[in-house]
């Protein structure tokens, strides 16, 4: 079914949404005009600011995360959402616990960053995110355990430890999303 025309809807979900979502979801806003992209948390500190550290790592690389505040994970963001990226698999389940219907458009943003290689990029849609989505319904079929071992598709949190990890975080969200919106 081909993505209508107008802004997709992405969300992007980790644990408190102070970390790795709100870069992911900066990033993400930046190279996908077309789309509306937010974060949200399964275990959400809502209306919390991003981490200092974080802020600090995405700023170096030209994104603000001044504006974020921690949004809780609801079955209204995730029903809304026409594709739905998570840090961790832990997290994927949570958000398909509470949406079963969310299953064929929910991944970790690792898993479709390695999927999305063997999928032939839509031509006929209207801008880059809705491209992204397309892809994410044909990548669904491709859906298996990653070789590398299921852990492979999780972005570790790097909350309270030390700067080399939220480095860490952040060029794995990077090299993610370059393979997914270049």
């Amino acid at each position: 079914m081909p993505t209508p025309p107008g802004p997709v809807s992405i969300l992007v979900v980790c644990t408190g949404n102070i970390c790795r979502s709100p870069a992911a979801a900066a990033v993400l806003a930046a190279r996908l005009p077309d789309a509306r992209v937010r974060s949200a948390g399964t275990r959400a500190l809502v209306g919390a600011p991003a981490d200092p550290r974080m802020a600090q790592v995405a700023g170096e690389d030209g994104f603000s995360l001044a504006e974020h505040r921690g949004t809780a994970l609801s079955g209204a963001l995730v029903a809304e959402a026409d594709l739905v990226l998570t840090m961790t698999r832990a997290h994927r389940s949570a958000v398909v616990s509470g949406v079963p219907a969310a299953l064929r458009r929910t991944f970790t943003l690792a898993e479709l960053a390695r999927l999305l290689p063997s999928v032939p990029r839509p031509q006929d849609v209207h801008g880059p995110g809705a491209a992204l989505v397309e892809a994410s319904l044909a990548a669904v079929r491709l859906r298996r355990t990653n070789p590398a071992g299921p852990e492979a598709d999780d972005i570790d949190d790097p909350y309270g430890r030390s700067m080399g990890e939220y480095r860490r975080a952040y060029r794995e969200i990077r090299a993610a999303l370059d393979a997914m919106a270049p």
